[in-house]
């Protein structure tokens, strides 16, 4: 499935002829630590959800290329810089759920209901509590742990404790080097790929399991494009997945928030205008999700 003509790529900044394994791993975590350092300088200059949005992308990229590589490093190294991860990307994903909560259920709301008391209700009680919750993360991206944090990611790749692995196991470079990556890239893309016949079985974490998984092969192909040469059919298959895994995603999202805010309809023990609405597209997703060849 991935072939590429090595030779095309080592006047690459990435890859060339003396690029090893161990330097090709240290240049992409330094290129995505310094996307995160300038993400956070922007949030810390001017707190508004565009910029919360960039650092939640450089950290997931960072994330992506760690898993890519975890089974060729030390189980502690994995742990330690991934420890490091969570607590950076954690205060950020309650407010992203909120924002796809408003635009893509809330404000709808507004339109097609007509029980407008029921989500005016729900607006004001929202509303108060997303404040609350970007006050919160304002603070807490700009505080003193959070630039520690930063640091300790940037020490831990500075340090790489874990070079010698690289130097016993991996010695490939140049042309070695990109076959190894491509094979590394197929392998994963073929368990996701044979990971689709079950889907249909998959409760809520193991949906948003295999949505992080695809992602993160999309985002570690991203840097590694001039490398990977994938088919049409394949990265087609990936897009797709990933956009109606999404939207899937998206729709416990809104059943949460609205649980959350402590809204409900009149009617004891039946779902909410929104509740509904998220309920009812699941059910359309999931079927268009079966669809993809």
């Amino acid at each position: 499935m991935y072939k590429t003509n090595p030779k095309e790529h080592l006047v690459d900044n990435l890859i060339d002829e003396n690029t090893s394994f161990e330097e090709l791993v240290e240049k992409i975590f330094n290129i995505y630590f310094e996307e995160i350092l300038s993400k956070h300088k922007l949030l810390s200059d001017s707190y508004d959800v565009e910029n919360l949005h960039k650092i939640r992308i450089g950290l997931r990229k960072f994330k992506a290329f760690l898993n890519f590589i975890k089974n060729v490093i030390p189980k502690n190294e994995w742990k330690y810089a991934n420890e490091l991860y969570k607590n950076l990307i954690k205060p950020t994903s309650k407010a992203r759920d909120y924002d796809v909560f408003k635009n893509d259920f809330l404000y709808p709301a507004f339109i097609n209901n007509s029980k407008a008391y029921e989500v005016q209700e729900l607006y004001e009680v929202f509303e108060s509590k997303k404040y609350v919750l970007h006050k919160y993360i304002e603070n807490h991206v700009t505080s003193k742990k959070y630039i520690n944090d930063l640091n300790g990611l940037h020490d831990w790749i500075i340090k790489l404790q874990w070079r010698r692995i690289f130097s016993e196991s991996m010695k490939c470079k140049g042309e070695e080097l990109i076959s190894l990556i491509n094979s590394m890239v197929e392998h994963r893309y073929k368990r996701i790929y044979k990971t689709k016949k079950q889907v249909s079985n998959f409760d809520q974490k193991e949906l948003h399991r295999y949505r992080v998984e695809i992602k993160e092969l999309r985002y570690t192909v991203e840097v590694l494009e001039p490398y990977i040469k994938h088919g049409k059919k394949e990265a087609k298959f990936l897009k797709n997945m990933q956009e109606i895994l999404g939207k899937i995603n998206d729709t416990f999202t809104a059943e949460q928030v609205v649980q959350e805010c402590k809204i409900r309809n009149n009617n004891s023990g039946s779902k909410s205008y929104i509740e509904q609405r998220a309920f009812n597209q699941r059910h359309r997703y999931l079927i268009k999700l079966s669809k993809v060849k």
